[in-house]
């Protein structure tokens, strides 16, 4: 007889907390306030004196107040500059090569040899290289299992691996 009642008790229990589910989710919504309660101001008499409301407006911040405008903008600056005339006339004008398109497979490690050999396309051709090892002037710097770092004239890249 316990186990019925306890049963009955904990039946009625799950109804109240579905209702109250139910009544939170389909109930009645917020109520919409009139624009007149919302744009009043409120004064109150206190002893003579009388206190106001203090309003103020929100506006939008045209500049950047971090200045990350500012400092892009001085690196473009930077690189437009040009070069003193008397001075690069008689240096010898190098053009820089852009990066041929490289896609990396991958790499294989052997236990006798501890650098990597890694499988690399550049400009449609495939190579086995190692690392530390170039090709067309770029230089294996390092393989991971995701991705590989290419140096070429002081400068680097991470290539990620191509998932096939």
């Amino acid at each position: 007889m316990k186990k019925k009642h306890l049963n009955i008790l904990l039946f009625i229990l799950v109804l109240v907390i579905y209702g109250g589910v139910f009544l939170k989710l389909f109930g009645k919504k917020e109520v919409q306030l009139n624009d007149s309660f919302i744009n009043t101001t409120f004064t109150k008499q206190v002893s003579g004196s009388e206190i106001k409301r203090n309003d103020f407006d929100i506006s939008t911040i045209k500049s950047d107040p971090f200045g990350i405008s500012k400092r892009r903008n001085k690196k473009q600056v930077e690189t437009t500059k040009t070069k003193n005339t008397a001075f690069s006339s008689s240096k010898k004008t190098e053009l820089i090569k852009p990066w041929p398109k490289v896609t990396y497979y991958g790499f294989v490690k052997n236990n006798s040899n501890k650098t990597k050999l890694v499988l690399v396309k550049v400009n449609s051709k495939l190579y086995r290289k190692r690392e530390q090892e170039t090709i067309d002037d770029i230089r294996i710097v390092k393989a991971y299992n995701d991705s590989i770092i290419l140096s070429k004239d002081n400068e680097t890249k991470t290539i990620k691996k191509v998932n096939e």
